[in-house]
């Protein structure tokens, strides 16, 4: 499994939490699981995810706060977390997602304001 690119497993009606022990997928590059009943925080683990270039797991339950190392996943392109209770900020760190043109956050109990150094972010 260590050799897995895509694992997409959306509107299946899973539940229960998002196994950190996935983070051993060293070469990852799309990870969905959008329109589920997946619940628990987003794993600080999956920043080993090296060629991470879409993350979904919008329409799920999950909770907690984005783990700012996510911001090692420097080929990401997308990301989708909408609809979720996920709460804190977000990273001003992910300004490093240079080639990231959607990021969606929606429906969340986020809070503060976007940070500066978005700007940078030059394909959003």
């Amino acid at each position: 499994m260590n050799r897995l690119q895509d694992f997409w497993a959306f509107a299946l009606e899973i539940t229960g939490t998002i196994p950190a022990e996935y983070s051993a997928w060293s070469l990852i590059e799309n990870f969905i699981t959008d329109d589920n009943k997946l619940t628990g925080t987003l794993p600080s683990e999956f920043s080993s995810w090296k060629f991470l270039q879409i993350l979904l797991v919008s329409n799920n339950e999950l909770s907690g706060t984005i783990p700012a190392e996510y911001s090692e996943w420097i080929d990401l392109v997308g990301i989708s977390m909408y609809r979720n209770k996920i709460s804190g900020t977000i990273p001003a760190e992910f300004s490093t997602w240079k080639d990231c043109s959607s990021i969606y956050m929606y429906n969340n109990t986020l809070s503060g304001s976007l940070p500066p150094e978005f700007s940078e972010m030059s394909n959003i």
